[in-house]
């Protein structure tokens, strides 16, 4: 099941001839926790950043009742770290 698949066994699997997309869920954006979502974009980028072949997004989806400050909270960190 892939939802189940860890960043580092994306890599493994894929990072050498697929872009990959994903490195946060739309849940912790929904929660407005900043530290969770710092986090979740530095594990990404870390991880999957050095492929280059990674976009950063929720891995589910933006949904339209989303907030607002949880996506710039990730595109404030993406910036932070990329």
């Amino acid at each position: 099941m892939l939802d189940h698949l860890s960043l580092e066994k994306a890599k493994e699997l894929f990072g050498d001839r697929m872009t990959m997309v994903g490195g946060t869920n739309s849940a912790s954006l929904a929660s407005g926790d900043p530290k969770k979502i710092r986090e979740e974009v530095k594990r990404a980028i870390d991880v999957l950043g050095p492929t280059n072949r990674f976009i950063l997004h929720p891995i589910d989806a933006i949904f339209p009742d989303t907030p607002q400050e949880g996506v710039m909270q990730m595109i404030e960190a993406w910036k932070e770290y990329r």
